[in-house]
């Protein structure tokens, strides 16, 4: 993972989790979660997509 990540925390579950999307080294994006309410608070594996877009210097996210 490379790049400035962002971080909202969503309206997903009791609590709110955690979403982070990362630009992903050579090309697109890695997206995780965080479970806030499961025990032990644990992000998900990456999900990495739109590698065909090629490397991304800059991302944004809005929460609405």
């Amino acid at each position: 993972m490379s790049g400035n990540p962002v971080l909202v925390q969503s309206r997903f579950g009791r609590k709110g989790n955690f979403e982070l999307l990362v630009p992903a080294g050579a090309a697109g994006l890695h997206f995780l979660w965080r479970n806030n309410d499961a025990s032990g608070l644990p992000w998900s594996a990456p999900f990495t997509f739109a590698q065909n877009v090629g490397r991304v210097d800059a991302i944004t996210m809005i929460q609405s």
